[in-house]
């Protein structure tokens, strides 16, 4: 079983990678949204924050879209950036 935190927290997401060893970080626009930051910002972080370890890092959508139109547009909607 791996242990992923699902967070747009970058200070919980280091404590977590510190403290619990997690393997994984998931997140998704409105988590993006509501910790303040912009998409292209919490990216950019996270990257820094996992980039030299083995830590999986993905930004989820609703999965019942099929069309990334649509997932685009969902994204739209919930982030403040896109």
């Amino acid at each position: 079983m791996k242990l992923f935190l699902d967070s747009a927290k970058l200070d919980e997401i280091k404590y977590a990678i510190e403290k619990w060893g997690i393997e994984g970080v998931t997140s998704n626009p409105k988590h993006i949204k509501n910790s303040g930051r912009s998409m292209e910002y919490f990216m950019d972080e996270v990257k820094k924050i996992v980039e030299s370890t083995e830590i999986t890092v993905s930004v989820e959508v609703n999965p019942h879209l099929i069309k990334a139109e649509d997932m685009a547009e969902e994204a739209k909607k919930n982030c403040c950036y896109f």
